[in-house]
């Protein structure tokens, strides 16, 4: 099922034998769009210290309730490596999470680890190691919810709106379409767009060029954020942009 990022921002995250914390951001990889980290504030009990948690630690989600509860103590979590969320995450960082949590390094296995649980592969994890220290270019970046909100969305013929939020596959955790605020160009509301419509994203600019006209997004069918988006709409977005 989709699920909007205001409602993952806020989460409440539970360890298998207390509360760790809420869900404040999370980031996401900019070449498959798939979120990798729900950065938690720990609260007093951590001393207010955010940690990384990723999506194959999830055990189970109540979205009614909003909390996820995850198959790690709090010891576990207290234990883990300290990560810098006030300022990007560097592979290395990376690298030194996943091997406490055992977790594979995702940008070395494709865009369908997602969500799912894969073993961690020891000389695949040393391997990405010596990339990094070797200067070579990973094949994507983190990206912070946080930051990226507000970027604006410029159609193939003019500037359409702004980056409101994301709508997120809460199987797979690909972001499927991202959520856009036309208020300020067009009294339209809100409309939404597949990154893999995106043609280019400046992230120094904070700007994201979409493959489509102004007047094919206008004319999308519009975006309802109290609604839960459906296969039926779906279609007819398919359908309308004539893309699967």
């Amino acid at each position: 099922m989709l699920r909007s990022s205001s409602d993952i921002k806020g989460l409440t995250i539970h360890a298998t034998d207390g509360e760790l914390g809420k869900v404040e951001e999370f980031y996401f990889d900019d070449a498959t769009w798939t979120l990798r980290y729900f950065v938690v504030r720990t609260g007093g009990w951590l001393s207010g210290r955010s940690v990384l948690l990723s999506p194959p630690v999830v055990q189970s989600a109540d979205w009614n309730k909003g909390e996820l509860v995850v198959k790690l103590t709090m010891q576990q979590v207290a234990d883990s490596p300290d990560v810098s969320t006030d300022q990007p995450v560097s592979r290395l960082e990376e690298i030194a999470y996943l091997k406490y949590y055992e977790q594979p390094p995702y940008w070395m296995l494709g865009a369908d680890v997602g969500g799912a649980s894969v073993a961690l592969d020891a000389a695949m994890r040393a391997a990405a190691a010596d990339a990094e220290r070797a200067g070579t270019p990973p094949p994507c970046h983190l990206r912070s919810s946080r930051e990226v909100a507000g970027y604006d969305i410029a159609a193939s013929d003019g500037l359409i709106g702004h980056l409101d939020g994301f709508l997120l596959d809460d199987g797979t955790w690909e972001i499927r379409y991202v959520v856009v605020d036309t208020t300020n160009w067009w009294p339209g509301g809100q409309v939404v767009i597949s990154p893999k419509w995106v043609e280019r994203v400046s992230w120094g600019s904070r700007h994201v060029k979409v493959g489509l006209t102004c007047e094919a997004i206008k004319s999308s069918p519009p975006y309802d954020r109290g609604n839960p988006l459906d296969a039926d709409y779906e279609a007819r977005l398919a359908q309308h942009y004539d893309r699967s």
